[in-house]
Order: structure tokens, then C-alpha cells, then sequence
């Protein structure tokens, strides 16, 4: 009894000490383990406060990656410049902006495969300002800093989002970090994790918190999920269509879900304000204003494989007709690749090869191929004035 008494006290005493070394020495080093630190706090690395808009970026030169299970095509790192953005260098002109969230910043990507590299790569001068979580409001103020640093620009590039609009609820009264940055921060904080390391590694080896994502990949035919919807319907070619269950279209658009009225509500008012006094900024400026929306992989793949008119009723539809109307009045120039979009996702549904697949495999954010995208169509608008057509929309006028 004695001996086993011992043994247990040598076992705890072994733990307990690997758990400080490696709180001394190995935390940082270790970065995929995260735990509350005991003795040394390495909280706050990655971000910078400020006081007012944007409130929370990136520090300049420090190492960005991804977190969670993102999928392999997502794994990834990236160092930021001197003012804390997803750029190789900072110059003191540009002849483009790109301003936005974690679609303009290129979340999953190499910095050299965003839609502003790509761009400066055509002799298309850009930087990128966009940061994961950012709300428009955070985005567009952000403009700020490059003023303060005497940068000069000609061109505004925004990429919206439908959905993006309910981040301005962060900052209605306290300001909170959200999205792709508010995890990052919630990480460094330690957020539900253990005080001790050797928990940790118990369950990273037998995947205690792992998502199973088999299931969500299965194919299945779009036809089980649609059997109990009467409004909604399957194209004839696509009756027999199989496609992984995570791709599946959405039948019930995030608004519906959430109960929000898209005509009457404070935070699109917010943002439509944030987004109207820039473009009146530029025009007096005399500077132009590019702004498009990023198609999601739900309206994208709705459109193709539902019935005609189904775009009509999706938050897409809602948020470019907001955007439009928002901007009546302004010199803005809206740019739509909806429909190259389209082509792209038919030609991936025909094949099932990824290079025609313009998001990540699992996760939602861009591919090489969808900055690509991106970028041939902002090329497209500055060499011939080509703004994208629009034969989506001809169920909806």
C-alpha cells in the first residue's frame, strides 16, 4: 500500500512539474497547445489596442495562423508589416486600397495569393487593410492609419459581405473583438482551456474536442434535405446531384433564421452610414470607390442547383440591393462576378476538381482561385470598364 501510495505521489509530483517546465520554457514554442499559463503570461501577443475605431488589429511584425480545424488546404502563416497588415512591405503610395474583413485580408491564404497581390502583381498597386472580424465600421476607419502615416491612395477597394453588418453590435456600447480576431484574442486569453499542459496533450492525442468532419462531408443528395421544404425546389439536372452535406445549400436564409428585419435595422444603418460617408469622402476627394460583394458558397451553389428566382429571396439579393440603393447619388462603382462565380461552381460540380472551386475546401473563406477571381475581375472594370454582368438577376426584375 505504501509502495503504490509513493508511486501515485511521484506520478502527480512528475505531472506537476512537467506542467511548470513547461510554462518556463516551452509555451511559446509550442504554440498549437494553448493553455492558462501558470507562471509566465504571454496573453496579448498578437493584438494592439487601440482607443477608438478600429479598436483591435494585428501588431505590426508579428506571426498570424490559423486556429481550429480549418481543413489542410487552410493551414497556414503569414508575418505582418510594419503597421500590422497582411503585406510584404509598406510604401508611401498606392494606387489601390483594399478595405474589408477576413475575405480582403485573405484568411487561409499566403500573402502573395490574395486578391491584393494579385492585383500588384498586374502593376496594380494595392494594399490590403482588411482584417479577420473587422466590421465595416472597423474596416473603413481603418483608413485612418494610413493617413496618420502620411500614406498616399488614389482608389477605395471594398469588399463587402451580406452578413457583416450584425458586427456592428460589438460596438454598440462597450467594444468587444469578433470574429476571425476576437477568436485569436479569446486564445490568447485562454479561454476554457486547463492550467495544466499535461491535460492538454491527453486530449489533443485522443481527440477528445475534435469535430467530426467525415459526416459533414459525405455526399448526399440535396433531395433529403429539401423532402419536408414546399418552397423550395431542385432543378431537373441536378435531381440526381450529390455533393458533400456541408455544401448543401442553405433552404432558410441567416435573416430568416435570426429573426431580422434586413428594412429596419440599427446595425445596417450603421454600416450603410460608415459605407455612404466614404464614398462622399472620395468624391470630394476626387478618389474613386470600387465596392462589390464577395458570393457566398450557399447563394452560389443555391442559385445553380435550385429553382429559378431562388436568388431573389436570398440576404445576396437583399444586401447588393441595399448597397446600390445605399450609394444612389455617389460616383461608386459597383463591381458584380456573381455570375463568373457561377461558371466557376458549375465547372467544379461537372469535374469535382478543386481548382475550379473558388472557396476552401472546408472552410468558407477564398481560395487561390477565388482572389484570382477577384482580382480578374477589378482588372477587368480598370482596363475596359467591364462591371460584371448580371443575367442572375433576371428571375428578380
Amino acid at each position: 500500500m505504501q509502495k503504490i501510495r509513493q508511486t501515485f505521489l511521484i506520478c502527480i509530483a512528475t505531472i506537476f512539474l512537467f506542467d511548470v517546465s513547461f510554462n518556463l520554457f516551452l509555451q511559446d514554442r509550442f504554440s498549437a497547445i494553448k493553455i492558462k499559463p501558470i507562471i509566465k503570461n504571454s496573453v496579448q501577443k498578437s493584438t494592439l489596442y487601440l482607443d477608438n475605431w478600429p479598436y483591435f488589429k494585428f501588431k505590426p511584425n508579428i506571426i498570424a495562423q490559423t486556429y481550429d480545424d480549418r481543413g489542410d488546404d487552410c493551414i497556414y502563416k503569414w508575418k505582418t508589416d510594419k503597421l500590422g497588415f497582411k503585406n510584404l512591405s509598406v510604401k508611401k503610395n498606392y494606387d489601390y486600397i483594399a478595405v474589408g474583413d477576413s475575405y480582403v485580408e485573405g484568411m487561409c491564404t499566403q500573402i502573395n495569393e490574395t486578391f491584393s497581390s494579385y492585383l500588384t502583381e498586374k502593376n496594380i498597386n494595392t494594399y490590403n487593410l482588411g482584417v479577420q472580424g473587422w466590421s465595416d465600421k472597423q474596416a473603413i476607419s481603418a483608413l485612418q492609419i494610413l493617413e496618420d502615416e502620411n500614406i498616399n491612395y488614389n482608389v477605395v477597394i471594398f469588399g463587402y459581405l451580406d452578413d457583416r453588418f450584425y458586427r456592428e453590435k460589438n460596438f454598440l456600447n462597450k467594444p468587444e473583438p469578433a470574429g476571425g480576431l476576437g477568436k485569436i484574442i479569446k486564445t490568447e486569453l485562454r479561454v476554457g482551456k486547463s492550467f495544466f499542459v499535461s491535460r492538454e496533450i491527453v486530449q489533443k492525442i485522443f481527440k477528445f474536442n475534435d469535430f467530426d468532419w467525415s459526416r459533414e462531408f459525405n455526399l448526399t443528395s440535396p433531395n433529403l434535405i429539401l423532402a419536408d421544404q414546399t418552397k423550395i425546389k431542385l432543378k431537373e439536372e441536378y435531381k440526381n446531384l450529390k455533393i458533400p452535406l456541408n455544401y448543401i445549400p442553405y433552404t432558410k436564409q441567416s435573416s430568416e433564421i435570426n429573426n431580422i428585419d434586413l428594412k429596419n435595422n440599427k446595425l445596417i444603418d450603421i454600416s450603410n452610414k460608415s459605407i455612404l460617408n466614404l464614398a462622399k469622402k472620395l468624391d470630394k476627394e476626387n478618389k474613386d470607390f470600387i465596392i462589390f460583394i464577395f458570393p457566398l458558397r450557399s447563394a452560389v451553389l443555391g442559385h445553380i442547383i435550385y429553382e429559378d428566382g431562388h436568388i431573389c429571396n436570398t440576404d445576396y439579393y437583399q444586401a447588393s440591393e441595399r448597397v446600390k440603393k445605399n450609394l444612389k447619388g455617389t460616383n461608386a462603382i459597383y463591381i458584380d462576378f456573381f455570375d463568373e462565380s457561377v461558371e466557376f461552381t458549375k465547372k467544379w460540380i461537372e469535374t469535382r476538381d478543386y481548382k475550379y472551386f473558388i472557396w476552401k475546401y472546408k472552410d468558407p473563406h477564398y481560395s487561390k482561385v477565388g482572389n484570382q477571381l477577384v482580382s480578374n475581375s477589378i482588372e477587368k472594370y480598370l482596363l475596359d470598364g467591364d462591371k460584371g454582368s448580371s443575367d442572375y438577376l433576371i428571375a428578380c426584375n
